[in-house]
C-alpha cells in the first residue's frame, strides 16, 4: 500500500508477541505491552510505515467493539507532509469506519508534528460527526519498577471492585471528567474496566458494602477513575491505591502502569511525583467524544 511521497506499508499484525520498538517513546512502547494482553475485544492492530530510511508506526486499540484508541509513533526527522500522508494512510476509509464515534483518542510521540496532524486526523474524521473536546494537554508518568510498600490506615482494607459498584464508580467519575451525570456510556466504560482487568477499592471495616476510594485500570493499561470519597481525603488512601495497583500490574505482567495527568492538575502532579513515578516528556490527548452520548 502506497499513501504517497514514498510511504510504503511494510508490516501489519495484531499486536501479539514482542516487537522490537526500544527507538519509540515510552508512551508507545507502553500501549504496544498493553495490547498484548489481549485486554480488549477484538482486535489490536499494529502497522509499520517506511518513508525513505525512517519508519512511522500506527497501533489502533479496540474498546468495546470499535477502535477507540489509535498511538502514532513518528521521528521528528520526517517532513510535515509526510506526515500528512502517514496520517492518512493510517486513517483511511475502513479505518475511520471502524473508530468509535462515542469517545476515540489518539496520541502522537513528536511534539514537532503534533498540530498538523491534529487537523488532519479531524478533517479525516469528519464524516463521524464527532466534535473535539478537548484537546488537553497531560504529562505522563511511569510507575516505579519496585513501588513503595502500602501501609493502609486502621479501620480500612483493600479489595476487588465488584459490578455491583459500577453506578458509583460511573457517577463520580462522569462528573471529574465532564460535570455532567453519568450516562449509558459511561456506565458500560466502568463495567469493562471491573469486568476485564484488575481494579482496586479501598473500603471501611465496619462498613464494607461500597469502597470510600477506588481505581481501575484503561484499555491501555494507564491507571485512571482515582478517586477518594470526600469524606476520607488526608488518610494517604490514594498513595495506597497508587502503590497496591503498580505494585499488582507488575508482579502479573512484568509492566509497570502509567498514567496521564492533567498539566492543571497540581494536586495529582504532586502526588505522582512524591510517589517516585517518573514524569516523561509531554504527552498530548486528543479526544473526540459525541456529546449527546455523553449527557452534555
Amino acid at each position: 500500500m502506497n499513501g504517497g511521497m514514498g510511504l510504503q506499508l511494510c508490516g501489519s499484525s495484531e499486536v501479539s508477541e514482542v516487537t522490537d520498538l526500544s527507538s519509540h517513546s515510552d508512551r508507545f512502547n507502553l500501549f504496544h505491552s498493553f495490547y498484548r494482553l489481549k485486554w480488549n475485544p477484538g482486535k489490536s492492530l499494529l502497522e509499520s510505515y517506511k518513508c525513505g530510511s525512517s519508519k512511522l508506526h500506527v497501533l489502533h486499540g479496540y474498546e468495546l467493539g470499535a477502535i477507540g484508541t489509535s498511538v502514532l509513533s513518528v521521528p521528528d526527522d520526517v517532513s510535515s507532509r509526510q506526515v500528512e500522508d502517514f496520517v492518512r494512510v493510517a486513517f483511511r476509509a475502513e479505518i475511520a469506519d471502524q473508530i468509535s464515534s462515542k469517545m476515540f483518542y489518539f496520541t502522537i510521540d513528536s511534539d514537532k508534528h503534533m498540530t498538523r496532524t491534529v487537523e488532519v486526523v479531524q478533517e479525516v474524521l469528519k464524516q463521524q460527526k464527532a466534535i473535539l473536546y478537548p484537546c488537553q494537554i497531560y504529562d505522563m508518568y511511569i510507575a516505579p519498577s519496585n513501588p513503595l510498600e502500602a501501609g493502609i490506615p486502621e479501620g480500612y482494607f483493600t479489595g476487588s471492585l465488584t459490578l455491583e459498584h459500577v453506578p458509583l464508580i460511573a457517577n463520580t467519575w462522569s462528573n471529574d471528567m465532564t460535570g455532567t451525570p453519568a450516562s449509558a456510556l459511561h456506565r458500560s466504560f466502568i463495567e469493562s474496566y471491573i469486568s476485564g482487568r484488575q481494579s482496586l477499592g479501598v473500603f471501611l471495616k465496619d462498613d464494607p458494602r461500597e469502597p470510600v476510594a477506588w481505581c481501575t485500570l484503561y484499555y491501555g493499561g494507564a491507571i485512571g477513575t482515582l478517586h477518594v470519597t470526600k469524606e476520607h481525603r488526608g488518610r494517604k488512601l490514594g498513595r495506597v491505591l497508587l502503590r497496591t495497583m503498580a505494585r499488582r500490574v507488575y508482579e502479573a505482567h512484568g509492566i509497570s502502569t502509567y498514567a496521564e495527568v492533567a498539566r492543571d492538575n497540581v494536586a495529582s502532579q504532586n502526588l505522582f511525583q512524591s510517589e517516585g513515578w517518573i514524569k516523561q516528556k509531554v504527552d498530548y490527548s486528543v479526544f473526540f467524544i459525541d456529546k449527546n452520548a455523553w449527557g452534555f
